[in-house]
């Protein structure tokens, strides 16, 4: 299965790394802490943390706990960062449809 890429950009899961990375300074914790608490291992809460991961949905709710937070406000603050960096994404929503392999 190939991965789908958005046209141009970061792609989302930089969006979700910055927020989980603020999120988790924010709290201060470290990324050990954070994979203590989430029952991740350390190297892939960097990976999150640095936007090289995408995300199941079970993972994301495991470390939004850990961040004391919800899936939906770590998903808010992605988003709102992802439409303001990628000028295409009001037109693509408005559209209904993103055109891959721009």
């Amino acid at each position: 299965m190939s991965r789908t890429r958005f046209p141009v950009g970061p792609q989302p899961e930089v969006f979700l790394g910055r927020a989980v990375r603020a999120r988790r300074a924010e709290l201060g914790l470290s990324q050990e802490k954070l994979a203590s608490t989430s029952g991740l291992d350390r190297s892939f809460v960097g990976e999150i943390d640095r936007g090289q991961r995408n995300v199941t949905i079970p993972t994301l709710l495991r470390i939004a706990i850990a961040l004391d937070t919800t899936p939906g406000t770590l998903l808010d603050a992605a988003h709102a960062e992802l439409r303001a960096a990628n000028p295409w994404y009001d037109e693509a929503v408005r559209r209904g449809a993103v055109e891959i392999g721009q």
